[in-house]
């Protein structure tokens, strides 16, 4: 769920009526792209919400608009009139278990235990209406993993997901299964289905980045390193590849004089929204000027860290040990 930008959806002023028409996935797809920033999806929006304020569509889009300003409650109640008004539509149902989940996310444990059966229902409701409905199998399938088997967790169950997803989009089936294999604590699966994302899908991140990032985070330096390289070989996502480089210095202790050099280029370069924020990057050259006992060094890295995201408990951790 993405709720960042709390821009105004929609014109105050009155807009014409259009003909009358159900929401479609195209509509759930562009819902979700106007909640992340797309002022193209934000005018679709508007189109739809013009088809008339109680209709189908008009709840529709209004639950949008809610999701954009975190009115929670309020979104709930316009995709639920939404899917009442139009019990056919996959895309209602999709959202009705989004805003579950995400009600679910930050209420205590009572109200999370009575949100589960709505969330589980509503995806599989979304599913049973459209069975390419991606991401709602996609969202039943995190629901089964994180979940209690007592509410309607099931391992075994989302593994099937992950299957059904993969025949309709390999790469995203791929990345369900390493969820699955990961939520499992099934290392060395993971690890495979990681090295098959690399030579499935060598120029995307998932398997390039995590890959890296588990051999580091296991102590396996030379692993590790050897996997950014022959990604940087590649020459594609150059930018995430700095920024894996110089996580891998961090966390391994490791090529600390290459991670720094990585991570200076990274901070100079233009990164993409797909890129790690460069609080993280000051955060791990920080981590690395504190493992070469640079404390000066390392303390100026987490205050950059901290500046540009407060909320960095690992930046602020770190800063503390210095004092």
């Amino acid at each position: 769920m993405h709720a960042r930008l709390a821009l105004p959806l929609f014109a105050l002023a009155t807009l014409a009526v259009a003909p009358v028409r159900a929401q479609t996935m195209a509509d759930a797809r562009s819902c979700e792209r106007a909640i992340t920033g797309s002022a193209v999806d934000r005018a679709a929006m508007q189109k739809l919400y013009a088809s008339g304020r109680t209709t189908p569509a008009g709840h529709f889009a209004a639950g949008c608009a809610d999701v954009l300003a975190s009115r929670w409650d309020s979104a709930a109640a316009h995709f639920d009139a939404a899917a009442k008004g139009n019990p056919s539509s996959s895309a209602a149902f999709l959202w009705i278990g989004n805003i579950a989940g995400q009600r679910a996310r930050m209420a205590p444990l009572a109200a999370r235990l009575k949100l589960a059966p709505m969330i589980r229902d509503a995806y599989a409701k979304a599913i049973e209406l459209d069975g390419t409905n991606i991401d709602a199998r996609e969202g039943l399938m995190q629901f089964q993993l994180e979940a209690p088997s007592t509410i309607g967790g099931d391992k075994a169950k989302a593994a099937e997901q992950a299957l059904a997803i993969g025949r309709l989009v390999p790469y995203r089936g791929l990345a369900a299964e390493i969820a699955v294999a990961t939520a499992a604590r099934n290392q060395p699966a993971a690890e495979r289905l990681l090295l098959r994302a690399t030579t499935q899908f060598p120029d995307s991140v998932l398997g390039w980045a995590n890959l890296s990032a588990m051999q580091a985070d296991g102590q396996r330096a030379p692993d590790a390193f050897a996997t950014v390289t022959r990604w940087q070989a590649r020459g594609t996502n150059r930018m995430f590849a700095l920024f894996a480089l110089g996580r891998t210095a961090a966390v391994t202790g490791q090529q600390r004089e290459r991670g720094e050099q990585a991570l200076r280029q990274y901070l100079r370069g233009q990164r993409s929204p797909s890129d790690p924020p460069f609080a993280n990057a000051h955060h791990r050259l920080g981590m690395i000027f504190e493992r070469a006992g640079r404390k000066d060094d390392a303390r100026v890295e987490f205050q950059a860290a901290l500046r540009l995201s407060p909320q960095m408990r690992d930046a602020q951790f770190a800063l503390d040990r210095l004092k």
